[in-house]
């Protein structure tokens, strides 16, 4: 029967890593042209060495695996600046967001910025949501989601989130037929608004505009 010489007289902690230097130390025992019956403490270093040698190098392939990963997965956003007057009317080239379920963007203006989320760039009338950052001027200071251009707000939020002299931040949001939008860059952080189509529709592209009395100037991260 093979036996194996402790380094010490103290217990041997059985851990993965010793059990596998046992079975490593049972084959250099029965390996070469004179076999062995014992296992020594020098070899049981040896091997043990080896063994922790081999384990941080695979941890450290998979480490940099894991960094090409990231750097591939990971890109700077493009940005776009539009300038919006004061003239509900989406002008500018739509921008694509195909394959995207989420962008951000800055904007200021003082009240009734609105965003179009639309299955069909350039088509502002058919399979689109629009977005209303505080509308009917300063009074109401309602935000909603709507189904369509100038649609029924399906849900609506009260309150101030946009002003005529500092840049505020927000994110939007279409995955899973949620249409959700919040302040900030971060997605699913301070969410005001959200809605669940019944009967959702992809979006490939979005546009800006502003109006009803006030002029925007956004950008735009895809």
């Amino acid at each position: 029967m093979w036996k194996m010489t402790p380094r010490n007289n103290s217990c041997f902690k059985v851990t993965v890593m010793h059990i596998y230097i046992l079975v490593l130390c049972a084959v250099h025992m029965s390996s070469g042209k004179q076999k062995m019956k014992t296992c020594t403490s020098e070899q049981i270093t040896k091997l043990e060495k080896e063994l922790k040698a081999e384990i941080l190098a695979t941890k450290q392939a998979i480490l940099d695996e894991i960094v090409k990963i990231g750097e591939q997965g990971t890109s700077e956003p493009e940005i776009k600046t539009i300038l919006t007057p004061n003239n509900y009317d989406f002008k500018h080239t739509p921008i694509d967001v195909s394959g995207k379920t989420f962008f951000t963007f800055d904007v200021k203006t003082c009240h009734d910025g609105h965003i179009q989320l639309s299955k069909t760039a350039g088509n502002i009338d058919k399979n689109t949501y629009e977005i209303l950052l505080q509308g009917w001027n300063t009074v109401r200071k309602t935000s909603a989601i709507r189904d369509s251009r100038q649609g029924k707000l399906e849900v609506y939020h009260n309150g101030q989130v946009v002003y005529c002299d500092a840049t505020t931040s927000f994110w939007i949001s279409w995955s899973g037929g949620y249409i959700e939008v919040g302040r900030g860059h971060v997605y699913g952080r301070d969410t005001f608004l959200q809605w669940k189509d019944p009967s959702p529709h992809p979006v490939n592209a979005v546009q800006f505009t502003s109006g009803f009395g006030a002029n925007g100037t956004w950008t735009v991260y895809v």
